[in-house]
């Protein structure tokens, strides 16, 4: 299965990471492809969080439902994320039913207090400008 299909990383520099999920993550995505994707997120937040705070932009715009297993991956992801120093993670989000899916994945790490979610790029690119001045 080519992973590429399911999410890519953008950029990862000091201060920001960048990525996208796309797709449907089925059981048997998040079977083939899930470790690759929670491997490749702790590599890209080790860049951006060395050293300190770090924002998280997280593009979902193509990113159909997530199955269980997904939310429970992205859950993992963004708990790594937390305690690496993540200051927020801005989410664009412009599907409501996407968004009840990937807030279940939030809620999974305790609190989801460290999102920020945006309908389009641009508005989210805006907040982390803003952002970027927490750093």
């Amino acid at each position: 299965m080519d992973a590429t299909k399911y999410f890519r990383i953008i950029s990862s520099t000091k201060g920001l990471m960048h990525f996208e999920m796309m797709g449907f993550w089925s059981d048997e995505v998040v079977d083939q492809i899930g470790g690759a994707f929670l491997s490749r997120l702790k590599e890209a937040i080790t860049e951006a969080s060395s050293p300190g705070k770090f924002i998280v932009l997280a593009d979902f715009t193509d990113l159909a439902v997530l199955s269980q297993k997904a939310r429970v991956v992205l859950s993992q992801a963004m708990a790594h994320a937390k305690e690496h120093g993540l200051l927020k993670g801005v989410e664009v989000v412009p599907s409501a039913i996407t968004a009840l899916s990937i807030r279940e994945a939030a809620e999974l790490t305790g609190k989801d207090d460290f999102r920020v979610v945006v309908k389009t790029l641009e508005e989210a690119e805006s907040v982390v400008e803003k952002l970027k001045q927490e750093l």
